[in-house]
């Protein structure tokens, strides 16, 4: 006689480990169906892809080109055209949206870990909402020319990053 053994009232339990690689790419990104699949994700990505036009000054002061002064630079500063999107650098909540008179528009992300993301210089037009739920790699908002502090330069992204309320370099995390 033969035996169906693919009915049990025994639970099933996996070996495998789990996975951390991305979601199908057939999903969209900020779906709440890939969201809820997803385990939270310490995995940094650069928020846009473009040059490194000015680097983070770990406490050193640096010359500013708009302001003329010399001055600490706690992010890295992105090359980037206006409108080009700004995606989240990791999996995280949008903790504060602002319209800052010398950033501009700045978009601030918490993340796991004790760590936090800041966006300077976006469009005036977020593409989230405070408190929203976010993915790596799901666009937050685009590059603007909101960013007064930094206007004599290029078309740019300035983001910076704090672990446990200290400003570190952001490419010490995303490699």
């Amino acid at each position: 006689k033969d035996v169906d053994n693919t009915k049990s009232d025994i639970p099933k339990v996996s070996s495998a480990a789990p996975s951390s690689a991305p979601a199908s790419s057939q999903e969209p990104v900020s779906s709440a169906a890939t969201q809820a699949k997803q385990a939270k994700s310490n995995t940094y990505a650069m928020p846009v892809t473009g040059e490194i036009t000015k680097e983070y000054s770990n406490g050193e002061l640096v010359k500013s080109e708009t302001m003329g002064d010399w001055r600490t630079h706690d992010g890295i500063d992105i090359k980037g055209d206006a409108n080009t999107p700004v995606k989240a650098c990791c999996d995280g909540t949008v903790k504060e949206i602002k319209n800052d008179p010398m950033w501009g528009t700045c978009i601030t992300l918490e993340h796991a870990d004790g760590y936090t993301s800041y966006y300077y210089g976006l469009s005036e037009t977020a593409q989230v909402k405070q408190d929203q739920t976010v993915a790596v790699g799901d666009v937050i908002g685009t590059i603007g020319t909101t960013n007064q502090l930094e206007i004599a330069e290029p078309s740019h992204l300035h983001f910076g990053m704090k672990k446990d309320g200290k400003w570190i370099d952001p490419t010490s995390v995303i490699k």
